[in-house]
């Protein structure tokens, strides 16, 4: 839902109220701050423990101003290791309350953004941006209603973290330390219990697949999964899609629920669990889909992977200095351990019973967003 401020009497230039400068593109000088107006930028990847960082000391924004996520803002607090991309607000706060304001930009959808394959957005459309501006203890009143609210959707979703945190705690008590592997379950590697092992690629060359298969960007017959896509767990904004022909083509990258999905390439090795979305998911380019036997069963393999151990495993076989990778027979040569199917099925009952407890906080969380929104709207229109 859009919050962008109603054209009314009281709304002003953003630049009237906020000193607005432009984050660099890549490192300027060697100060914290360049005295043309800009400010250093190291790239995506942020601070590599060389280069120096600006430190925020003072109420500041600082907006994404060009990629996927531009409209995206932050409220930095310390030391910011890159400001590539961005430009940053400090308000005038005799004029301006932070919060008031961030609360009121931080909305994707209320800037106009330009270009396509890289949206990116116009320093003229950030200067000349309309914001509502109440008097200044208004604003206050205003962003503390709204810090109440996020506070209640913050408290909600770490509930969620937490019951997370909980299955993994109760599989090391069940199964114990893989390390150790003090209950002495039987030893093996992940590829004697996987059934399949796939990815986009097993259905043709790049030149078969590039005549068969293209990716759009608006609603079409099958989603086409990311494990950006599982990391966000949003699957309805921002999805790449496929046509039916498409989807029956990739046959061998079928996706239905269930699965373990395992990145393997950029951050190699990162193992989702594939929910059920009831639509038709065929599986994104830079990924593995693995089922496992029966006998194993996707669940407990996942959270096997997952643990301490699983990770630290999976990124031992993880290789390449820049781009990081990790390829199909390093996947099946991880250690792996096989406790009876009585154990696994008891754990299994857990995790039903905890994915009912989540079912319902998600259910409260978005009755929570809901508000938020509605308050938002209210706020930013003079009616709260």
């Amino acid at each position: 839902m859009s919050t962008a401020p109603a054209q009314r009497a009281d709304t002003v230039r953003l630049e009237s109220v906020c000193k607005i400068v432009q984050g660099g593109r890549q490192k300027l000088s060697g100060k914290d701050f360049v005295e043309d107006g800009g400010y250093p930028g190291y790239g995506a990847g942020g601070h590599n423990g060389n280069l120096p960082s600006y430190e925020f000391d003072e109420p500041a924004i600082v907006l994404s101003a060009i990629g996927a996520r531009c409209g995206k803002c932050f409220q930095p607090t310390g030391k910011w290791s890159s400001l590539a991309n961005t430009s940053v607000f400090f308000p005038d706060l005799e004029l301006a309350d932070v919060r008031f304001l961030w609360y009121q930009l931080n909305d994707e959808s209320s800037w106009h953004r330009s270009g396509t394959a890289q949206p990116y957005i116009k320093p003229s459309d950030i200067k000349g941006r309309k914001v509502y501006l109440p008097p200044l203890a208004e604003q206050k009143r205003i962003a503390g209603i709204l810090d109440a609210a996020d506070a209640l959707r913050a408290k909600r979703r770490e509930s969620l973290a937490q019951l997370d945190t909980l299955l993994q705690s109760t599989f090391l008590n069940m199964f114990g330390d893989p390390v150790t592997n003090p209950m002495g379950w039987e030893r093996c590697e992940f590829g004697d219990h996987i059934e399949v092992l796939t990815d986009y690629h097993a259905n043709g060359s790049y030149k078969v697949l590039k005549e068969h298969v293209e990716l759009k960007n608006s609603e079409d017959f099958a989603l086409m999964i990311r494990t950006t896509d599982l990391e966000s767990t949003i699957f309805d904004s921002d999805n790449i899609y496929i046509t039916r022909e498409a989807y029956e083509f990739l046959e061998k990258s079928k996706v239905y629920g269930g699965e373990l999905i395992i990145n393997k390439i950029g951050s190699a090795g990162n193992v989702y669990l594939m929910p059920y979305l009831d639509r038709p998911v065929s599986l994104g380019m830079n990924a593995f889909l693995i089922r496992t036997k029966s006998s194993v069963g996707n669940l407990f393999a996942y959270y096997y992977l997952t643990s301490k151990f699983g990770d630290n495993e999976i990124k031992k076989r993880v290789k390449g200095a820049v781009t990081k990778t990790i390829r199909k027979d390093a996947v099946r040569e991880i250690p792996f351990f096989l406790p009876s199917s009585k154990a696994r099925e008891s754990f299994a009952a857990i995790v039903e019973s905890v994915k009912q407890q989540k079912a319902s906080q998600r259910a409260h969380l978005d009755e929570l967003d809901t508000l938020f929104a509605s308050l938002q709207s209210r706020a930013f229109s003079g009616e709260l």
